[in-house]
């Protein structure tokens, strides 16, 4: 079965752009830009940078790519990647836009008119790179970034490992991540064409502290203080800056009488708990249980922060954090859609699972969801829907709408989000496992009987005549053309 090109809409503002880095209030890299980075681009076919969260890995990506003056196009990974097609056209969007004489009329036509299935990605994918080996004379760089986002998906992850095994030698790689790579290829294996950069490589030494207070932070400290604040964080730069933040209230942290001492696991947030009370208890009190709920969200459009924290002037306050640097960003030039900083939003969520009860943060994912069903975005609403546990909803829109979205191209995006519910809990609601069966079958079609088996059976149990009338044709399409057993059941 194929499925129609995919078309690029709701596509995050900021994903094909690096974060727009202060270089005034940024601390400038030097001995990793200078000596553990390549200084041409073409002796490494690819550049690994894992590290915790917090450790300055997309500034280190961003310096360094400027500092050399690389071409390159910034890609940000998020939960809409689970689709390959998706990914493909948005690089061809992302190159046509940053260099407009690239092109690739063929596959631009494949992708919005043909008909295309999971067995097309490669075909797709050569010719993705034919057009930019004839584009370019010059070597260029795609970053991949917070790539482990997509570390279960299984289509997704394929296709960035045939783009990296089969790449031109121009075309280079750039990946920014919180956690090991699951990518299985070759090149991973090959010391000689890639630079690895991890946790402790990222940290920062006692030499760059200093610089990092004197210079950026205006927080004058001798070379011992330094030496002492390494200690304390291991160098962890997120840490560091939490801890000298203004709104944190404590001054020089490093002379605490109890110095706290960094967790042992990379699980378990670093310094986390020492920090989150502290910089929340300045924020006013008035505003922690709107932020709490505010955190649950993936993005805060102002219209959907406004009915869940009904504070009529969020726009105002949240364009104020995020005009005083304080872990809130706005990610369109409206200042109408906000998010947190990842870290900040991180330990908001504890808190609000520690206060509120497990029915008041489902009503805010079912809150968030109806915000996008109303606007027609049916895949962030379903995915929202499944974060409440509101399986009912999400088979009652996938009975009306399921045809409708593998139409508009979401086939794959909505069978990441189905694989992602316990196959117990799945097999409790026809419709989700009809469609599990369904989306599944044209790359792995060896494991849709037990799909389509259990969904026949629930539809004649409700009488859902129509339900049990694909299952029965879908399990007739499955011994035909996949099991060969003809016969079988008749």
């Amino acid at each position: 079965m194929t499925k129609a090109g995919p078309v690029l809409v709701n596509v995050p503002s900021n994903k094909f752009y690096p974060p727009h880095i202060d270089e005034s209030q940024a601390l400038f890299r030097t001995h990793l830009i200078t000596a553990r980075l390549p200084q041409k681009i073409t002796t490494k076919k690819l550049i690994v940078i894992e590290a915790q969260a917090g450790q300055g890995k997309t500034t280190l990506a961003s310096q360094f790519l400027d500092f050399n003056k690389f071409d390159y196009i910034w890609y940000q990974i998020g939960i809409e990647d689970s689709d390959p097609f998706f990914v493909l056209s948005s690089l061809l969007l992302n190159l046509s836009n940053k260099f407009p004489a690239f092109s690739s009329s063929q596959l631009d036509s494949i992708l919005k008119e043909g008909q295309v299935g999971p067995l097309d990605i490669q075909r797709c994918a050569n010719l993705f790179l034919q057009n930019i080996d004839a584009c370019f004379s010059h070597d260029i760089c795609i970053v991949f970034d917070d790539i482990h986002l997509i570390s279960n998906n299984t289509l997704t992850n394929s296709f960035l490992e045939y783009l990296l095994e089969t790449s031109p030698p121009k075309l280079h790689f750039l990946l920014i991540s919180r956690h090991p790579l699951e990518l299985k290829c070759k090149i991973l294996r090959n010391s000689q064409a890639i630079c690895y950069l991890k946790t402790e490589d990222l940290a920062l030494t006692h030499l760059e502290i200093e610089t990092l207070f004197n210079t950026i932070l205006h927080q004058e400290i001798s070379r011992k203080e330094a030496e002492e604040i390494h200690r304390i964080t291991n160098g962890w730069i997120m840490g560091i800056i939490l801890a000298s933040h203004p709104i944190s209230g404590r001054g020089k942290f490093w002379q605490s009488a109890v110095s706290p001492a960094p967790s042992s696991s990379p699980h378990q947030g670093h310094m986390l708990e020492y920090f989150q009370d502290e910089i929340f208890d300045q924020i006013p009190e008035t505003h922690h249980i709107p932020f709490l709920k505010l955190a649950l969200l993936g993005e805060i459009p102002v219209d959907l922060a406004q009915a869940i924290t009904n504070i009529q002037d969020i726009e105002t306050i949240l364009s104020k954090m995020a005009q005083s640097n304080f872990f809130v960003y706005q990610l369109d030039n409206h200042q109408r859609i906000f998010r947190f900083h990842h870290f900040f939003q991180e330990f908001l969520q504890l808190q609000a699972k520690t206060k509120h009860p497990q029915t008041d943060i489902d009503h805010i994912h079912i809150c968030e969801a109806e915000y996008y069903l109303q606007r027609k975005v049916i895949d962030k609403a379903m995915l929202c829907y499944k974060e409440a546990g509101d399986y009912k909803t999400m088979e009652k829109i996938l009975k009306e709408k399921g045809m409708d979205l593998i139409a508009r191209n979401k086939r794959l995006a909505i069978l990441a989000l189905l694989q992602s519910i316990p196959e117990t809990t799945l097999f409790e609601y026809n419709w989700l496992t009809l469609y599990t069966g369904l989306l599944q079958i044209d790359y792995i079609p060896q494991t849709t009987l037990p799909f389509f088996d259990t969904a026949r059976v629930g539809f004649r149990k409700t009488g859902e005549e129509i339900g049990e009338i694909i299952s029965l044709s879908l399990t007739i399409y499955y011994h035909y053309v996949v099991s060969g057993c003809f016969y079988l059941g008749a």
